[in-house]
């Protein structure tokens, strides 16, 4: 964001200029902004009601999706819980923890963009960390588990591996609700982080997000 910094000069009374640094951490403090971002997140948030209101409740939402899943893929229940994913619930109501969660994750983002480049690659380093413990964390210890106590060096066996199928249909069922909150996600980096680098990306997600649904109906 280095170069998202200008200089402005402010007038004294007695006419002296004092120069201000309009750096983005500051920026961010002041009301204007702040009153600007309120809007246009509330902006953000009727326009995503009115897409998903228009072209995808009821035809292709996330929710039709997992309970394909559910029925014909895995015969069992995913393991994010209805209440956030909106299974069970009709019309916009299937979409208003989804939508909060999509602004908290935009929002992070925002606040993670703004940390120093040192505390970035600690944030990432955690979450590839935490990352791989939800994947294989569980598998690896019964499976060292297993062999220490049996005195049998082997491969993990099939109870073993099916610890793998939790955290595999965990991601997937994310990844698939991101995908339906794209939008807010990254339009949210946008407002909050104040990134005109990042306006451009986001603005063009968001038109393919509207074509591909408007294409599919």
């Amino acid at each position: 964001m280095a170069g998202e910094v200008g200089l402005q000069s402010d007038v004294y009374l007695d006419g002296a200029e004092k120069p201000r640094t309009l750096h983005l951490k500051n920026l961010r403090r002041q009301w204007q902004i702040i009153a600007l971002q309120v809007v246009a997140t509330v902006a953000l948030v009727g326009m995503y009601f009115e897409v998903v209101s228009t072209y995808v409740v009821g035809s292709i939402d996330h929710t039709i999706l997992f309970d394909t899943i559910e029925e014909y893929v895995i015969s069992d229940q995913l393991p994010l819980g209805d209440w956030l994913t909106g299974e069970g619930r009709t019309g916009m109501g299937r979409f208003f923890v989804p939508l909060v969660l999509g602004l908290g994750l935009g929002g992070a983002m925002a606040f993670i963009a703004f940390q120093s480049p040192k505390v970035q690659q600690r944030i990432k380093l955690g979450f590839i960390v935490g990352l791989i413990v939800l994947l294989i964390g569980r598998l690896v210890l019964s499976w060292f588990a297993g062999m220490l106590f049996s005195f049998d060096l082997r491969l993990p066996n099939e109870s073993e591996l099916e610890t793998l199928q939790t955290p595999l249909l965990l991601i997937m069922s994310l990844m698939i609700l991101f995908i339906y909150l794209l939008p807010v996600i990254m339009e949210t980096r946008v407002i909050l982080g104040l990134s005109r680098r990042s306006n451009a990306w986001a603005i063009d997600i968001t038109q393919q997000y509207l074509s591909n649904h408007a294409n599919l109906n």
